[in-house]
């Protein structure tokens, strides 16, 4: 694992020794309950919810949440903005989440 920044952002990139994921796989394994083929035949992994789930706080953050290219393994590279959101974003979520108290 590795946190860097770059052009305004915070990079955080999380690489293994695996197998990794096939380029044609890679937006397969951010929807939910996805299993690779190689990995449905096993009882031990997970459901198929931590990268979909890791992606939708990256996107609501402002960032992103990618399968990189790596020469072993896969390679996620997150990035988020470095900047604070301005205070407007937090009301602007709220409204839309209908969670403003007092309003009829």
């Amino acid at each position: 694992m590795s946190v860097r920044a770059a052009d305004g952002a915070v990079v955080v990139e999380v690489a293994d020794d695996g197998r990794g994921v096939p380029p044609a796989d890679r937006e397969l394994v951010f929807e939910r309950f996805a299993r690779l083929d190689d990995a449905r035949g096993r009882d031990e992994g997970g459901a198929g919810l931590g990268l979909p789930i890791a992606r939708e706080i990256a996107t609501r953050h402002g960032g992103t949440l990618v399968v990189a290219d790596s020469a072993t393994g896969a390679r996620l590279v997150a990035r988020l903005p470095a900047e604070k959101p301005s205070p407007l974003a937090g009301e602007e979520a709220e409204g839309r989440r209908g969670g403003r108290s007092g309003q009829g």
